[in-house]
């Protein structure tokens, strides 16, 4: 099966403006225009522009789109255009990237032959055809219904450039309808096997930095998509989030303590657990602690917190609580299942710090103050924490805010 790829192009590297750019633009083409007969009390005589120089060519993609305009126009232009013939597709656009980066004004006309696949259509082949050339180009295309029939021996399609004012249609209001990119957003397969290859030893926020270093057109948001399913095989024990949290943590029980809470109101998950080796370290030399929590870090309306301790002008974490309280009913619900865990912390590790540091959502619960009563409490602060010998995406600085 032979495909016969025609592409016209009148002007390449034409911005297209936004309606800011483009009523700055002809408020300075007013200004420029020439007037003759000025005097006061006169109206100007404007003078018609000389276009003798111009070569029939505009700066302007919409009316250099509307120079063809028939299908007999159209025949003429692609019987005039030298016809090259390709071995293979890329060696097609590869030609076609070289021609419209080295010329001005373009006139394509390329050949190459693929083999018969009774699965792809003559329709899909030239949908397939026009993404490609989008890739190569840059140029966007609109199609009608009535640019495009079905022939003895294929199938012909006409694309027009998107800006062509000739073709314009009204515009369909539709919602949550995405917008064509008009550049190739797609995650490539070198960017994938970067992200694979640091999937474990790299943030999310730092993954994103060193792709998008190497693809800037890719989005943070594509690149934490595919870290999160190249990443599950390290994290991820069930489909629901605390059984699979509890899993792994039972796999590291030399490095964790998993605690088991009592008084907790009914209705309320909850999972806490404390960082043995670190409370090891600090065991009884604990004088400053404060809790902080994230909001909004996952799709279970699940709450994170952490209990921090401070020694020799380091944070260090000593136990991190997950909290759901979606299901329960009980007034106080949040404040006395907070209070159960920095209870529980508090005899099994023996801290009885003598400053507590409050934040913004511990001013309103008083978890601190009704568990730590012994503490003196302090201005809002945020402990970081550091541990030697460790990668930096494991380490922050402490200090007020």
């Amino acid at each position: 099966m032979q495909w016969t790829i025609t592409l016209l192009l009148l002007q390449k590297n034409v911005p297209r403006k936004n309606k800011k750019a483009q009523r700055v633009h002809e408020n300075e083409k007013k200004k420029q225009k020439e007037f003759n007969g000025h005097t006061v009390g006169e109206k100007a005589k404007r003078v018609d522009e000389d276009t003798s120089g111009d070569e029939g060519i505009s700066s302007n993609p919409q009316a250099a789109c509307n120079l063809i305009k028939s299908e007999d126009e159209i025949d003429s232009v692609i019987s005039d255009t030298r016809e090259e013939i390709f071995d293979t597709g890329e060696e097609m656009f590869g030609s076609l990237r070289t021609q419209f980066r080295t010329y001005h004004n373009l006139k394509f006309r390329g050949t190459f032959t693929v083999p018969n696949d009774s699965l792809v259509s003559d329709r899909e082949w030239i949908d397939m055809i026009a993404k490609e050339i989008w890739k190569v180009t840059g140029y966007r295309f609109m199609i009608s219904v009535k640019d495009h029939k079905q022939l003895q021996t294929g199938h012909q399609m006409h694309f027009w450039c998107s800006q062509d004012e000739a073709r314009k249609k009204k515009s369909n209001v539709s919602k949550a309808l995405k917008h064509v990119h008009y550049f190739d957003v797609t995650l490539p397969p070198s960017a994938m096997d970067t992200i694979q290859e640091n999937v474990e030893w790299l943030t999310p926020a730092a993954m994103a930095a060193k792709v998008q270093a190497a693809y800037p057109l890719i989005t943070s948001a594509q690149i934490h998509v595919a870290w999160m399913q190249m990443s599950q095989i390290f994290w991820h024990r069930d489909h629901l989030q605390l059984p699979s949290t509890q899993k792994l943590l039972n796999e590291y029980r030399d490095d964790v303590d998993i605690f088991l809470l009592k008084n907790i109101p009914e209705g309320v998950d909850i999972l806490c657990w404390g960082m043995k080796k670190i409370e090891r370290l600090l065991h009884r030399k604990i004088i400053e602690v404060g809790l902080d929590a994230t909001y909004n870090t996952n799709l279970k309306h699940l709450e994170l917190y952490s209990l921090m301790a401070e020694h020799d002008n380091a944070g260090f974490p000593m136990s991190y609580c997950l909290l759901s309280t979606a299901t329960s009913i009980e007034q106080g619900k949040r404040k006395k299942a907070l209070a159960g865990w920095a209870t529980c912390i508090k005899e099994a590790y023996h801290i009885n710090p003598v400053f507590v540091h409050k934040s913004a959502w511990q001013k309103k619960s008083g978890t601190q103050r009704s568990t730590y009563a012994g503490g003196t409490s302090v201005k809002q602060c945020r402990l970081g924490w550091v541990r030697e010998n460790l990668p930096q995406r494991h380490t922050m600085f402490s200090g007020p805010t």
